[in-house]
C-alpha cells in the first residue's frame, strides 16, 4: 500500500525589498479552525504577508499596511464615515489581509453572514516621503468598498478580485498620525438580488464554500515623484523578438527620457533602449532581443526589465518588471504553444485554504502549491472561478505552469445592472493578469451559472477585442455557444474514451473529470463527498490511471483538467488534503500523466 505522502518545497527568496510597519503590534491569536496548514505557525502581526505584493511592477520603496486593524460589524447599516472616524469604538481587531471568516484573521466566524463591515487603521508617513506623492494600494477587497483618509473620501470601488489605487497626498494631515477608514458592502444571497461575481462563495455546503468579505489581499503605501510611470504594458512578440513597451508617464514634459534595460537568457550583458518621443503622457519604446528564448512549462525563460524615467533633474522613477516570449494558438483544431502542438495536462485549482479561506497564509505556501502541481506532472492549472493573489501568477511564471483563467461566476445575471457589472469586473480581471506569460486561456463562464444565455456571446466578443492573443472558452462545460474557440467537456463518468474523435469540428478538451474522493483521517475539514470514492492511496492511483489514460491516448483531445488539486472543505476529491498533504507520492501521478499513451499520441502527429 502507498501511504499518504508529503513533500516540502523550499522557498527561494528572489527579492530584497523589505516592508516597514508604522503600527504597534497588538495581541493576536489564530481563531479555532477545523483544519490548518503547516504555514499557520509563520503568521503573526509582524509577519502578515510581508513580501512585495505586485511582483511584475516593483518599486524599491514601500510600506506594508498589513497587520492589526480595528474592525466592526455594521449589521444595522446605520454607520457613516464620519461616525466611524476619530474615536468611534471599534469592538474588534482583525489581522489584515485575512477576512473575518478566516481563522488567521483572529476572528474566524466563517459560518456567519455580515454584509456591512468597517475597518480602521492609523499609520505614519516616513519623513523622507514628505516631498512625494503617496499612493494607497489595495490588492483586493470583496466586494464594494469606500475608502476614507483622515475623513476624506478617496473613492469607491466595485469588484472583489482586482487591485485599485488612490493618490492620498492631498488628504494627508500635517500631524504625524494618519487614519484610514474602509467601508465594505458584500451582499450574500443571489436570491435576494446579490449579482456580483462570487465564484464558490455561497456557504459551506455541497459544492459551495465559506464566503470572503472585505480586505483579502495586501494593503500598502508607495511614494512616487510628480513625474512617474502611472501605467505600462509589455507586448513581446516571439516571431520577431521585439518588445513594445507602452508607458503612461504622469507629469511628462519635453526632454523626458524613458529607458529600458533588459536582461535574461542568451544576454551576457543587459541591453539598453532609450526613447524621448512621447505624445503627451503616452510613450512607446520598441526593443529587440536577439535570439529571444521562448517560455514554456519545460523552460520558463523570463526576461527582467528595468524601466527608468529621467529628466533634467535626474531619475524620477524606476520600476522593475519582467516578461516572456511565448505564443498560444489553435491550428488544425489543436492547441499550440510557441507554434507547435502542445497537450495540456491540467488540474482544477480552486485556491481555498483552511486557515486563510481566499488568502494564502504565506508566500512559501503559494509557491508550494505551484511546485507540487508541477511535481504531480501537470503543465496547467485551471484557476477555477477565482482570481488569485498576484504572487501565485508570479510563481507560475517563474516555475513554469500554464493557467486557464476563469472569471468568477455571478449567480444572478438577469438584470442589465448585473450584466454591466460582470463586464466591468471581467475587464478589470483581464487587465490585472494579462501581463503574466503563464495565462494561456480565458474562461468567461463556468457551465451555465447565472444563466447567461446570449449574454455569453457578448462577453466572448468583448474578450476577443480586449485580448486577441489567447484562445477563449465561452463556458467550461454544459451550455456552450458558437463564439467559443474551444469545445469544453465536463464528464465525471468512467467512460471518457467516447470523447475521442480523430477529426473534431473544433479544438476540444475535457475541462473537468475525475473527482475521486479519498478521505484521509485527521486531515479533513468535515465529513464530505466526491463524485466517486476510493478507500486507499493505491486505489486512488489506480482510478486516476484508469481515467487519465483514456484521455492521454484520445485522438482529437487537446488536453484535460482533473478535479482537483486539493480537498476544499467538504469536497474530498483532491490529490492533496485541504491542509496540503499529498494523498500518494506526486511522482506516481506524474508517471501516469507522462505515460506511454501520451508518447504514442505525440508520435502520431
Amino acid at each position: 500500500m502507498v501511504k499518504p505522502f508529503i513533500t516540502v518545497f523550499i522557498l527561494i527568496v528572489t527579492t530584497g525589498f523589505s516592508a516597514s510597519k508604522s503600527m504597534a503590534v497588538e495581541t493576536w491569536k489564530q481563531a479555532p479552525s477545523p483544519l490548518t496548514t503547516r504555514w499557520s505557525k509563520d503568521v503573526s502581526p509582524e509577519t502578515a504577508r510581508p513580501e512585495y505584493p505586485r511582483p511584475n511592477a516593483v518599486r524599491k520603496e514601500w510600506q506594508n499596511l498589513n497587520g492589526m486593524w480595528e474592525f466592526a460589524f455594521d449589521d444595522n447599516t446605520e454607520g457613516t464615515a464620519a461616525g466611524w472616524s476619530n474615536g468611534h469604538a471599534f469592538p474588534d481587531k482583525i489581522l489584515v489581509p485575512w477576512t473575518f471568516e478566516a481563522s488567521l484573521s483572529g476572528i474566524g466566524k466563517g459560518k456567519e453572514i455580515h454584509e456591512h463591515i468597517w475597518y480602521r487603521r492609523h499609520f505614519r508617513i516616513p519623513s523622507r516621503w514628505k516631498s512625494k506623492r503617496v499612493l494607497l494600494h489595495f490588492g483586493a477587497v470583496d466586494w464594494q468598498s469606500s475608502v476614507f483618509v483622515n475623513g476624506k473620501l478617496q473613492g469607491s470601488h466595485r469588484g472583489g478580485y482586482t487591485p485599485f489605487t488612490y493618490d492620498i497626498t492631498d488628504s494627508l494631515s500635517k500631524s504625524e498620525e494618519q487614519e484610514i477608514v474602509v467601508q465594505v458592502f458584500d451582499p450574500a444571497d443571489p436570491k435576494k438580488g446579490a449579482y456580483q461575481p462570487k465564484g464558490k462563495q455561497l456557504g459551506s455546503e455541497g459544492i459551495w464554500y465559506t464566503r470572503t468579505t472585505g480586505i483579502w489581499q495586501t494593503v500598502w503605501l508607495e511614494p512616487v515623484n510628480d513625474t512617474h510611470i502611472s501605467d505600462f504594458k509589455l507586448e513581446p512578440d516571439l516571431k520577431t523578438g521585439k518588445i513594445n513597451i507602452r508607458a503612461k508617464i504622469a507629469q511628462a514634459e519635453a526632454g523626458l527620457e524613458l529607458q529600458a534595460e533588459i536582461s535574461g537568457p542568451g544576454l551576457y550583458n543587459p541591453i539598453k533602449f532609450i526613447t524621448q518621443d512621447g505624445a503627451g503622457e503616452d510613450y512607446l519604446l520598441t526593443c529587440t532581443v536577439p535570439g529571444a528564448s521562448a517560455w514554456s512549462p519545460e523552460h520558463p525563460s523570463l526576461y527582467d526589465i528595468i524601466l527608468t524615467v529621467r529628466n533634467a533633474a535626474g531619475v524620477q522613477d524606476q520600476v522593475k518588471a519582467y516578461t516572456a516570449f511565448r505564443s498560444i494558438g489553435l491550428e488544425n483544431n489543436r492547441i499550440t504553444l510557441n507554434g507547435s502542438p502542445y497537450f495540456l495536462k491540467g488540474v482544477l485549482d480552486q485556491g481555498f485554504w483552511p486557515d486563510g479561506i481566499y488568502t494564502p497564509p504565506t508566500d512559501e505556501a503559494i509557491r508550494n502549491d505551484v511546485a507540487v502541481t508541477k511535481a504531480f506532472g501537470f503543465n496547467l492549472a485551471r484557476k477555477h472561478v477565482k482570481v488569485e493573489d498576484p504572487r501565485w501568477y508570479y510563481w507560475c511564471d517563474r516555475l513554469g505552469l500554464l493557467v486557464a483563467q476563469d472569471m468568477p461566476s455571478s449567480h444572478n445575471l438577469q438584470s442589465v445592472e448585473a450584466k454591466d457589472n460582470f463586464v466591468h469586473e471581467w475587464s478589470e480581471v483581464m487587465d490585472a493578469v494579462r501581463a503574466h506569460p503563464c495565462v494561456a486561456l480565458w474562461v468567461t463562464f463556468n457551465e451555465n451559472w447565472g444563466d447567461p444565455k446570449e449574454f455569453q456571446e457578448r462577453v466572448v466578443d468583448l474578450t476577443r477585442i480586449s485580448d486577441s492573443t489567447r484562445p477563449i472558452i465561452d463556458a467550461s462545460g454544459w451550455d456552450q455557444r458558437s463564439h467559443t474557440d474551444i469545445t469544453d467537456i465536463h464528464d465525471y463518468s468512467n467512460e471518457l474514451s467516447k470523447h475521442a474523435n480523430a477529426n473534431p469540428a473544433r479544438t476540444t478538451w475535457v475541462g473537468e473529470y475525475g473527482g475521486v474522493a479519498l478521505p484521509i483521517p485527521e486531515h479533513t475539514w468535515i465529513t464530505g463527498w466526491g463524485y466517486q470514492t476510493v478507500r486507499t492511496p493505491d486505489a486512488l492511483l489506480d482510478k486516476y490511471k484508469f481515467l487519465t489514460d483514456q484521455l492521454n491516448g484520445a485522438l482529437g483531445i487537446s488536453g484535460f483538467v482533473y478535479t482537483q488539486l486539493t480537498d476544499v472543505e467538504q469536497e474530498l476529491n483532491g490529490l492533496m488534503t485541504y491542509d496540503r498533504l499529498p494523498k500518494a507520492p506526486p511522482q506516481k501521478f506524474a508517471a501516469i500523466n507522462a505515460g506511454p499513451a501520451a508518447k504514442k499520441r505525440i508520435a502520431k502527429r
